[in-house]
């Protein structure tokens, strides 16, 4: 049974990246940004082989908590159902977008999430097109994506809690 072979995208002691080559003592990976990282088998615990003929494009927005969820959820499955159609993008996406659902609400926002099964190969390009998709199509629907809520709290001195030093003084005359 095949485990790890070149070629393969693996996640290897915290290290993420392409097999390029195996020996008897290390694995070598290639890295997204072209660094060689070169894993002795000493280190290694667990391995992650993203090369298995399965990858999930995760689908993950945040709307403001004034839209409709339902017609967010049906706008989303549009998306992945139109892609699906294409020829660049028939042959990644195994089925239809599984949409979970609303998996978070809070006073601001209310989180949408699922998965669109894809091919291994499939994954990061099929969920890069559809968030830029979505985007796009969330601006003509006019549909608000949320934006991340900060709080500052700040906490002032009251008059009484400063020094009485501290205060002007009129200059002597």
């Amino acid at each position: 049974m095949r485990k790890v072979s070149p070629g393969d995208t693996v996640t290897v002691s915290g290290l993420t990246g392409t097999v390029e080559n195996l020996s008897i003592r290390t694995i070598r990976l290639r890295a997204g940004d072209g660094a060689v990282h070169i894993v002795p088998f000493s280190a290694v615990t667990s391995i992650t082989n993203n090369s298995r003929g399965v990858g999930n494009a995760a689908v993950s927005v945040n709307v403001t908590y004034k839209e409709d969820t339902d017609r967010v959820g049906d706008i989303l499955k549009e998306i992945a159902a139109d892609m699906r159609k294409e020829p660049t993008f028939r042959h990644l996406i195994r089925s239809d977008l599984e949409l979970w659902g609303v998996d978070k609400v809070d006073g601001s926002m209310a989180s949408i999430v699922g998965q669109i099964p894809c091919t291994d190969s499939g994954r990061w390009p099929v969920q890069r097109e559809f968030n830029r998709r979505m985007k796009r199509r969330f601006q003509e629907c006019g549909i608000e994506i949320a934006a991340p809520s900060q709080t500052i709290l700040m906490q002032v001195p009251a008059p009484a809690d400063v020094a009485a030093d501290a205060m002007p003084r009129r200059a002597a005359g």
